[in-house]
């Protein structure tokens, strides 16, 4: 291995084995992307000292972690009943520890820099990660978890995370890719409702202490949203579930009162899922696209009015793409970029590549995770990867595979 990705690679286990004897580090806001330079810590330096260096294709640095937990961001949201939902999960996938990976550097378009893998340590944590989610679902819509009821099978067909960082000091961009079924059974559905289910998202953590840290944050939240989302659609689609208006109204109090931004995010996401586009929900959604100053929450805006059918969202996502409209957005940030395209594409526009904002400074990076997007939902595969990021990534596997267990 190249000496200075030695370094880099050595120091990620220094300071994780610091954190592990109670040495925590100070934290950064992680709501942000303008980072608290004052709490740097050895694993920053080291990464930076990496990303200035050259390295040679085969090097790679895995990641194995474990997940965390995500608490439900709202209450219940539908009237209360006593029929039960069984939830289980099924992992089909041939790695199922894999989680995900990417290209570290401000050579990410080309695949230089030094590959980073991540995965769970055992195979069955990604699969209990979501039937846990999925139970908290069950119960934000009314029903009670457990026997006796309805079933649902969720089937995790492909998960990927693809990650990047384009410096050392910056964000964990985690843009996941998914393809998931469900199947609804039980006493009144005699014939199984199954729906198959492309989902993609976009998170992002500030690691700090240990590059752990991503996999308790971005992916955590990634899976626990997908696993959200697949309960949503398969036990709403046929259902008109009455609705808890006071808990609706509960939930854009919280909008405006909680200091947490990923939590009021989460909390936005369940607006979409929860389809319930009322006057309030809607008028609330776009209020926040259009003048929240806080990123997580017009992004999450954008996604929650495209899950909601909002079409009147649609002509104002234009005009911020187009700059006719701008609001506290920056149509030069990829991620900022990517939403607002998500958004659309879920109100049902198939033109996509004509929304893209002009860019004759080439601003928007790396300009390839929006072409994933646009290749995602024209049914299409994502991501796609160069040959040295291919190359660099199965030798990822190869190391990977010597060191997890089932």
């Amino acid at each position: 291995m190249h000496a200075r990705a030695l370094m880099w690679h050595t120091e990620i286990e220094n300071v994780e084995q610091r954190g592990a004897e109670g040495r925590e580090p100070n934290r950064t806001r992680t709501g942000s992307k303008e980072d608290d330079m004052g709490h740097r810590s050895a694993l920053l330096v080291a990464t930076l000292v990496f990303l200035t260096t050259a390295v040679t294709p085969a090097e790679a640095v895995d990641v194995i972690a474990p997940l965390e937990r995500q608490p439900p961001p709202v209450a219940t949201l539908f009237r209360p009943t006593e029929q039960a939902v069984a939830v289980r999960v099924v992992d089909q996938r041939a790695e199922k520890n894999l989680i995900g990976g990417g290209v570290m550097g401000p050579g990410v378009e080309k695949g230089s820099g030094i590959y980073l893998i991540y995965a769970t340590e055992t195979s069955g944590e990604i699969a209990a990660h979501f039937e846990a989610a999925a139970a908290d679902a069950v119960k934000i819509l009314g029903f009670k978890a457990g026997d006796g009821g309805l079933t649902l099978e969720i089937v995790l067909r492909d998960l990927w995370v693809d990650m990047y960082r384009m410096s050392g000091f910056g964000m964990m961009n985690c843009i996941a890719y998914l393809s998931l079924q469900t199947k609804l059974g039980g006493p009144e559905v005699p014939e199984p409702r199954v729906r198959d289910l492309r989902l993609t998202f976009w998170e992002d953590t500030v690691p700090v202490g240990s590059m752990k840290e991503v996999a308790k944050g971005a992916v955590s939240a990634i899976y626990s949203q997908a696993a959200w989302q697949a309960v949503a659609e398969a036990i709403l689609d046929g259902r008109d579930l009455p609705a808890d208006e006071e808990g609706f109204a509960r939930v854009l109090a919280q909008l405006d009162s909680s200091k947490d931004e990923v939590a009021v995010r989460k909390a936005i996401f369940w607006l979409g899922i929860a389809r319930h586009p009322s006057p309030a929900v809607k008028e609330k959604l776009l209020a926040i696209l259009g003048s929240s100053k806080e990123r997580r929450h017009h992004q999450a805006a954008s996604e929650a009015l495209g899950l909601l059918g909002v079409q009147e969202a649609a002509p104002r996502i234009q005009a911020i793409l187009s700059g006719q409209e701008k609001g506290d957005w920056d149509v030069t940030d990829s991620e900022q970029v990517w939403y607002l395209l998500h958004g659309l594409a879920l109100l049902g526009e198939k033109d996509l590549s004509s929304r893209i904002p002009a860019d004759p400074k080439n601003e928007i990076k790396p300009r390839s995770k929006i072409d994933d997007l646009l290749s995602f939902h024209a049914g299409g595969p994502a991501p796609k990867m160069c040959v040295e990021a291919k190359e660099k990534l199965a030798k990822a596997k190869e190391k990977l595979a010597t060191k997890i267990r089932d």
